[in-house]
């Protein structure tokens, strides 16, 4: 190994000296001498010296891809196609003491990228030699990586790339070389058979490189080398793939399901019924011994939270088409057990926040989720409506059971992203309801003790433009509002009624029972739409940060107080 090292150093000294040591005052040639006689380009002192660094400390398999590397751009030079036969054999010789535990199945880091088996490759010039080299950079970091995933994604987008070149440039075996490599890493027979044939056409066989050699071996081992093979091991290998996408999808809803399930119990007329309740994407699935309940998310109006007694709350579900379900968050215990006796009652959160996660509903008052307002409808909400009655519960503090209070938190929704299942301090009678976002502009610290904020805002449309209705707060007339216009007032908190009309504008979609929380900001916007013989305006209550962006551009007016008796 020694003298092999050495060899190879006095190979590319060799030739240095030899360079040197020709005379600088030399007579020029004819111009017709010197087209005849121009030496071959070579390599910069700088190149052939770092390539013996890397050989004298032993890092065989770099010096070869620098070598590769420079013989693409100096294809002529002695010096270098010597010290690639020389690397050739320190690493055949390397490789030899250390056997490939698995020769069938190699990595694309147990081969390097070889020169091709013969010099008629074409000179690549302009994009073409960027696009080339961009292709065995993106080989050389699917070596470098010990990320998997990451590795064939590089690889996969190696071999896309180099497909569509390799059609113009078919000439290029390095890039067949790599191309049969990545198959073997990819597991692509088709790809594989493709890139063997090219290299057996341009005399791979012949070759005397041994990796080259090894790498056809290993092509025909896995029964590539035949088209008719390669076509049923490629069909194998698709369905293994299908067959992993799909239990990786099925394990991922799996998941998700087991992370939206929650122990309920649904109650009715006199008792309840014990199960679980998943909620998914576009229903809720209530599954119990004795009844199985589908809610869909687009026939639901609203969702409000209902209290039978003190920390004893659950939530109403509201169909458009009239009708009540009501169901508690348990345990599993009390679900064995069909009881709600003892400590297994959780906060209507639970059921809640898995609502605003999976549903994108949206808070509308302190215990009330609706559909965002572009899905909302017209359908008027009547907060004021009587409750049915609910079997009394028997249990009166909510169990502690952190890994079930935690499940699904109201963070992960877009539409509301602050969204809150935690009831107020200052309320401790009544867990687990909403509350709307806080605006970036808090409430002076004056008004801030005793008061809530209201923006109603109205953005800017061609019909009725000219229109002005006036703002009612609890049936008092407070001010009128213009087109793209904003009104921010000041309210005792408390339930409010907020509505918008006057003569020709007909107040069709109220907000009723607006509960508004002390220090807290409320957004309602203001449509306008044609009717038969008037027009309409619609109310919808909107999260802060989505009413923030489309006041955007509004004139705001402070009126101050309102309301304060």
């Amino acid at each position: 190994m020694k003298s092999a090292i050495r060899g190879f150093v006095l190979i590319l000294a060799a030739a240095g000296g030899s360079r040197a040591q020709q005379p600088t005052n030399a007579p020029a040639a004819s111009n017709a001498t010197q087209a005849n006689s121009t030496p071959a380009a070579q390599a910069p002192d700088q190149a052939t010296k770092k390539l013996t660094e890397l050989v004298h400390d032993g890092k065989y398999a770099e010096a070869q891809k620098l070598t590769t590397g420079l013989l693409l751009a100096y294809p002529n030079d002695q010096r270098l196609i010597k010290a690639k036969a020389m690397l050739d054999k320190l690493l055949a010789a390397a490789s030899s003491a250390k056997p490939d535990p698995n020769p069938h199945q190699p990595s694309i880091n147990s081969v390097s990228p070889q020169s091709p088996p013969h010099s008629g490759a074409e000179q690549l010039t302009g994009m073409d030699k960027v696009d080339y080299s961009a292709l065995t950079e993106l080989v050389r970091q699917a070596q470098q990586t010990t990320d998997l995933p990451q590795q064939t994604k590089l690889l996969q987008q190696f071999m896309e790339q180099s497909g569509s070149f390799l059609q113009k440039h078919p000439a290029q075996m390095l890039l067949w070389q790599l191309r049969a490599v990545s198959a073997i890493s990819l597991n692509a027979p088709l790809a594989g058979f493709d890139a063997a044939q090219k290299l057996l056409a341009a005399g791979a066989a012949d070759n005397n490189d041994p990796n080259l050699l090894q790498l056809l071996a290993r092509l025909k081992l896995l029964g590539w080398m035949e088209r008719q093979q390669a076509e049923r091991l490629q069909r194998i290998a698709d369905d293994e793939r299908k067959q992993q996408a799909e239990a990786a999808t099925a394990e991922r809803l799996k998941t998700e399901h087991d992370k939206y399930t929650f122990p309920a119990a649904h109650a009715h007329s006199f008792s309840y019924s014990y199960g679980h309740m998943t909620m998914n994407e576009d229903d809720a699935v209530y599954v119990a011994s004795d009844e199985n309940i589908r809610l869909s998310r687009n026939d639901i109006r609203e969702i409000k939270v209902f209290c039978v007694a003190k920390n004893m709350c659950g939530l109403y579900f509201y169909p458009k088409d009239g009708g009540k379900l009501y169901f508690v968050a348990v345990t599993e215990d009390a679900v064995a057990r069909r009881t709600v006796q003892g400590n297994v009652i959780f906060p209507p959160s639970v059921i809640g926040n898995a609502v605003v996660a999976r549903w994108k509903f949206v808070s509308t008052d302190n215990k009330t989720l609706s559909p965002p307002p572009e899905v909302l409808g017209s359908a008027s909400v009547n907060h004021s409506a009587p409750e049915p009655v609910v079997p009394a519960l028997h249990s009166f503090a909510p169990a502690n059971n952190p890994a079930q209070g935690a499940a699904a938190p109201a963070s992960e929704s877009s539409a509301q992203p602050s969204t809150s299942m935690n009831h107020p301090a200052s309320e401790p009678g009544v867990p687990a309801v909403l509350r709307s976002a806080p605006r970036d502009n808090p409430v002076p610290s004056a008004a801030a003790g005793n008061t809530a904020v209201l923006h109603v805002y109205r953005p800017h449309h061609l019909f009725a433009a000219a229109q002005k209705p006036y703002i009612y707060i609890d049936g008092e007339k407070i001010t009128p509002i213009a087109n793209s216009q904003e009104i921010r007032m000041l309210l005792t908190p408390g339930k409010h009624t907020v509505s918008v009309s006057k003569k020709y504008v007909v107040n069709e979609l109220p907000i009723n029972d607006l509960d508004m929380g002390t220090g807290n900001e409320y957004w309602i916007r203001v449509d306008i739409s044609a009717g038969a013989w008037a027009a309409h305006s619609k109310l919808y209550i909107v999260p802060a940060d989505q009413a923030q962006l489309e006041c955007k551009r509004m004139k705001e007016i402070r009126i101050g107080a309102v309301s304060m008796n």
